[in-house]
């Protein structure tokens, strides 16, 4: 959730995140009457049809095309994607099925700083499975996508 990184008025939807404000749906059965100027998923994604009880390995794909929906005439989707967890989301990343507009791509070094890399850097990075506070993402993705002005 952003609001774990910074204070801001925006709508919250996690299907099992709990606090206040939080809308507890599905993403791909969240229909607001509104559509958005920006939507921001940070390390969401790589979750959708993986750590669920019917496990779909082609959610995300619906997960995203939903989000895009979602947006304003030349709304901005950015969603960042951590490497590793989900081999499924990280097969639609190598094949391009999520349709991002540009990507931009981060490496862990071993000091746990990151560098922007190309993708073929990053590509097929491990999710670090230490004991916290060091396990996490090797490799990030970060997929933008820009919904077309309408005329």
């Amino acid at each position: 959730m952003l609001s774990h990184y910074v204070h801001a008025d925006h709508t919250i939807v996690d299907k099992y995140e709990t606090g206040t404000h939080v809308i507890n749906r599905d993403i791909v059965d969240f229909t607001p009457e509104t559509r958005y100027d920006l939507i921001v998923s940070i390390s969401t994604l790589e979750h959708v049809g993986k750590d669920e009880d019917e496990k779909d390995p082609n959610k995300p794909i619906r997960a995203l095309n939903h989000l895009k929906s979602l947006l304003s005439s030349g709304g901005l989707l950015a969603v960042s994607i951590p490497l590793g967890w989900n081999n499924a989301i990280d097969t639609h990343i190598d094949q391009g099925l999520l349709h991002f507009d540009k990507i931009t791509c981060f490496k862990r070094s071993d000091d746990g700083t990151w560098s922007e890399k190309p993708y073929t850097s990053v590509q097929g990075s491990p999710y670090s499975l230490k004991p916290y506070p060091r396990q996490t993402a090797i490799g990030l993705v970060i997929g933008y996508y820009t919904k077309p002005l309408s005329s």
